[in-house]
């Protein structure tokens, strides 16, 4: 079967929407797929099977940017055979939207103060104006109903299936966290007594690290061993957050590290995981860090967030920015034993939401959804 694959820039660097992207790619592959993916830029070696198809590299704006990639690739669909297309950004003409993003929200003041919008919502319009409709493959229910409620989309048409599938159970483990926590903590110079509280994202301001360092800092006041470890590679965003915490009385207690090929270091060095997201589809370092039994505390804002029972197997904050809140949740995790409690039923219920999943995995999904559309319209009718 041949599958193309759309993204702007595969590069997993970028963020967890990336890193799935290139999951898929390896899992497709693995299956005897031929999968072209169609992209500006690609900085990783693809499998046996894969392609790079380079697309122009339009002009840095983001809206135009999206708008000139979409229309290229529609381009080339239109001279290339594919059993399937896969848009995994903003593409209008692949018969599949893998929807990382979540859907675009319509408020007419914001199109008018912010092109990229404006050219967001024209792709839209694009997308969702064709007969039949793309499918869309939601990350979380609740992006699911993002775009019944804002699109009016066929039930048929929506297909909710979270990145649990995509995650490594051996390389994300409880036992592999333990085996690399002594040498990741000593590389990164950190106290065997220091508390390590991991931050991991590109997008600093929507993922929630504002709030996250307010509450560090209250927290602190009681509690000198707690520190933050944040790990990105978005470094020209950090002074703003540095001047925070010089601001608040913690900059010594915030620490910024650079993006790791293997994220199980970061998560083997930290003693809990926190994204307390504004909006996040499915986070997908949420659901590694309950893959490696470590304690989690998230917002209900994350999409993930719907894989967790709040005080069972993860801590749910209701409101992103309640600072209050988010240090009191931090302070239930100082007791060792409800920390190890957490972060074993973390484990468990990743294992056991990966075991009795009773729809298709992704790869076999793309390939039921490529098989009815090589059915005739007369012979399924």
């Amino acid at each position: 079967m041949r599958i193309a694959i759309t993204i702007p820039r595969l590069d997993p660097t970028r963020g967890g929407a990336e890193v799935a992207t290139l999951r898929l790619i390896e899992e497709l592959a693995q299956r005897g797929h031929q999968v072209d993916v169609l992209s500006c830029s690609c900085t990783v070696p693809l499998p046996a099977g894969g392609r790079h198809v380079v697309m122009p590299n339009p002009l840095p704006i983001l809206g135009w940017r999206a708008f000139v990639f979409a229309r290229a690739v529609a381009a080339q669909l239109r001279h290339s055979k594919y059993d399937i297309s896969i848009a995994c950004g903003r593409g209008y003409a692949e018969d599949v939207i893998w929807a990382h993003s979540g859907a675009t929200v319509r408020r007419r003041l914001q199109f008018l103060v912010s092109p990229r919008l404006w050219f967001y919502a024209l792709l839209d319009r694009r997308r969702f104006e064709r007969v039949p409709p793309p499918h869309i493959i939601a990350v979380s229910g609740m992006v699911a109903a993002e775009f019944q409620r804002q699109h009016g989309l066929p039930a048929e048409h929506i297909h909710v299936i979270n990145n649990i599938g995509l995650i490594d159970t051996e390389r994300f483990s409880p036992a592999r966290r333990q085996q690399l926590r002594l040498p990741a903590r000593h590389e990164l110079g950190l106290r065997d007594d220091q508390f390590v509280v991991l931050f991991m994202g590109n997008d600093l301001r929507r993922k929630g690290l504002r709030p996250l360092i307010e509450a560090l800092a209250l927290a602190r006041s009681q509690w000198p061993a707690l520190c933050l470890l944040v790990a990105g590679s978005n470094e020209q965003r950090h002074t703003e957050y540095e001047r925070l915490a010089r601001k608040l009385g913690c900059a010594g207690a915030v620490r910024f590290v650079p993006h790791r090929a293997n994220p199980v270091e970061m998560y083997a060095a930290a003693d809990v995981f926190c994204l307390p997201s504004f909006y996040d589809p499915c986070a997908l370092v949420t659901i590694e860090a309950m893959a490696c039994g470590l304690p989690v505390i998230t917002s209900r804002t994350n999409g993930a967030a719907e894989l967790m029972r709040h005080g069972e197997d993860g801590l749910i904050l209701d409101s992103a920015g309640d600072v209050d809140a988010l240090a009191a949740l931090l302070f239930q995790l100082r007791d060792e034993k409800r920390r190890r409690q957490l972060g074993s039923a973390a484990r468990a219920k990743f294992m056991a939401t990966r075991q009795a999943a009773d729809s298709p995995s992704l790869p076999e999904l793309i390939e039921e959804l490529a098989a009815a559309k090589a059915v005739p319209v007369s012979a399924a009718a």
